[in-house]
């Protein structure tokens, strides 16, 4: 049974995934891998009711908004992130930073939240 070609494949895959992997990391912009598969279940859910679509509207931001920046998960982060808080290193990040030591603002503090936060099981 000749191989080849599955090796082939498999090395093809293994630099792609690496040049992705440098890509991400050393891009100079912030970037997050986020997990937001608990966010799209909330939005399923959302949906399921059959009143108007104005008054769904209505009651999504004030309610969905703050338990939809709680249950989104920060994977990873690349290098400018790290930079961009001021931190070591992207482990640093999962609480907000103290005002005298972050560069971002209230918004990104709070997306900052949930970075490299594992999932509730």
């Amino acid at each position: 049974m000749d191989v080849t070609a599955r090796t082939t494949a498999y090395e093809a895959l293994e630099e792609s995934e690496l040049r992705y992997r440098h890509l991400f990391k050393f891009m100079p912009i912030s970037l997050w891998k986020l997990d937001v598969r608990r966010v799209v279940a909330m939005l399923n859910d959302w949906r399921l009711p059959k009143s108007p679509i104005s008054q769904r509207i209505s009651t999504l931001t004030p309610i969905f908004l703050p338990k939809a920046m709680d249950v989104i998960i920060a994977r990873e982060v690349n290098e400018a992130t790290v930079k961009m808080f001021d931190a070591k290193d992207q482990f640093e990040l999962p609480g907000p930073k103290s005002p005298g030591g972050a560069k971002a603002d209230a918004r990104q503090t709070a997306t900052a939240r949930g970075v490299l936060r594992q999932p509730d099981t």
